[in-house]
């Protein structure tokens, strides 16, 4: 069922996909969310993922940045480093 925390679903499953629920109004998961969502905004994509992201999106792009000027400074090792 994580799947269905991030992205939720169309339908019902498990036991609430019977028949007998079948015009139930009840939401059993959140609304699917599909694929057309930006990445990093708070109010659209994955749940719980996508806030995280926009919140803390300086954070990644720097971790990032990071990483790639580590791997230049490994595989360049004459080459200039970044200023700090």
């Amino acid at each position: 069922m994580a799947p269905v925390a991030f992205w939720g679903a169309k339908g019902h499953s498990g036991w609430y996909a019977a028949k007998r629920y079948r015009d139930s109004a009840g939401r059993q998961h959140p609304p699917w969310i599909g694929n057309s969502w930006s990445v990093a905004v708070r109010s659209g994509g994955p749940y719980v993922i996508n806030p995280m992201l926009a919140a803390r999106l300086p954070e990644i792009e720097d971790m990032y940045l990071d990483g790639q000027w580590q791997a230049v400074a490994r595989a360049l090792p004459s080459a200039r480093t970044r200023d700090r």
